[in-house]
């Protein structure tokens, strides 16, 4: 990260290699608490780091509670307020790792305090429609026994 300076607040949450689909190089990609910083390297003689784009995190979509960057496979997918932004890495890995970066710095939770609560959402709905949770649940014990009377006359 040789052409960008970190502020003083600002820390670095994942260091990578890609290929930006925009610009069709090999790209080092910096996260921080920030920004996402995408630079390459250049040069004839002297291979060094230029600085291709930074972007904000505020600049990231969020849509319907949900922040707007997805991985396929190794390529991971950030919608900006500008244009969409592929990135190809070398391993699944490193791409859900991003992602995974990205969705924890802009919500400023981590995916486990995302799902506590989401746990939490669903035992609250529980105690709070017991009657309805015991209806279907009576439901779903009724059908699996009728699938179970089918199987047993085959």
């Amino acid at each position: 990260m040789s052409n960008y300076k970190l502020d003083n607040k600002e820390v670095i949450l994942y260091e990578g290699h890609g290929y930006y689909e925009e610009i069709k190089k090999d790209i080092q990609l910096v996260l921080t608490n920030k920004k996402i910083v995408i630079e390459r390297m250049g040069g004839l003689f002297k291979k060094e780091l230029k600085l291709v784009e930074i972007i904000p995190l505020e600049d990231i979509k969020i849509y319907k509670d949900k922040i707007q960057v997805k991985r396929r496979n190794d390529i991971v997918i950030i919608q900006t307020i500008d244009k969409n932004i592929s990135i190809l890495f070398d391993k699944d890995k490193n791409a859900r790792e991003l992602e995974r970066e990205i969705i924890n710095a802009k919500s400023g939770t981590s995916s486990l305090d995302r799902s506590k609560s989401k746990f939490k959402k669903v035992v609250n709905f529980v105690k709070n429609n017991k009657e309805v949770v015991s209806v279907l649940a009576s439901v779903v014990l009724a059908l699996a026994s009728k699938n179970n009377d089918l199987d047993d006359k085959k």
